[in-house]
């Protein structure tokens, strides 16, 4: 009895690893356009007001663009430049898009995208959405997000997030949490100079 119900467990989460993979696979590069990441750089003090940092952000959003061309060479990619000099608060109303997904995935429902992210020319946008905190404060840290959009469906279909306390202001920080997430979704290899690093 007990040797059977062992083995029933087994068979069911075997059943249900096998349908968590067909759920997900990696997407090609040659599938795939890569957009202006957008960025929410704040200096935040001792207190919980923060100050929002347009020219930190735009030039983190510039060099994440940058290194992610680099590490994705044969990707396309769009620059569009109202992503890189975004106010906070239409920053919040993309990467609101996100918390929506999270929530709507229990049901299996897909969130529709931000318009500007939708790019009709390719079958996938990927698009990072960074926020995260300098300062005085014990709160700084950076928040990465990755949204993959079905650009003929108009829908978010993968979203993902990783955090580090490190202070928003270490660009090599906000490369590597970055990368990280993107490795999980698209299929790629890093550069040579990347490896060693």
């Amino acid at each position: 009895m007990k040797l059977r119900l062992i083995t029933l467990l087994g068979l069911l989460f075997l059943i249900k690893n096998t349908f968590a993979q067909q759920e997900f696979k990696k997407i090609n590069l040659d599938s795939l356009v890569l957009v202006t990441p957008i960025v929410d750089a704040a200096k935040i003090g001792d207190g919980t007001a923060n100050t929002f940092d347009a020219a930190l952000s735009s030039k983190i959003s510039q060099e994440l663009f940058e290194s992610l061309k680099y590490q994705l060479p044969s990707v396309r990619y769009k620059s569009i430049r109202d992503l890189e000099t975004l106010p906070q608060r239409e920053y919040i109303d993309i990467t609101h898009n996100y918390l929506a997904w999270t929530k709507s995935k229990k049901i299996k429902g897909f969130v529709d995208a931000p318009p500007v992210l939708v790019q009709n020319d390719v079958e996938f946008t990927l698009h990072i959405a960074v926020s995260g905190y300098y300062g005085s404060s014990v709160y700084k840290g950076i928040y990465a997000n990755l949204f993959v959009i079905d650009n003929k469906l108009r829908k978010i279909i993968y979203c993902d997030s990783s955090r580090t306390s490190t202070a928003i202001t270490n660009q090599e920080a906000v490369r590597k949490l970055t990368l990280k997430l993107v490795e999980k979704y698209v299929t790629f290899k890093l550069n040579q100079r990347e490896q060693h690093r």
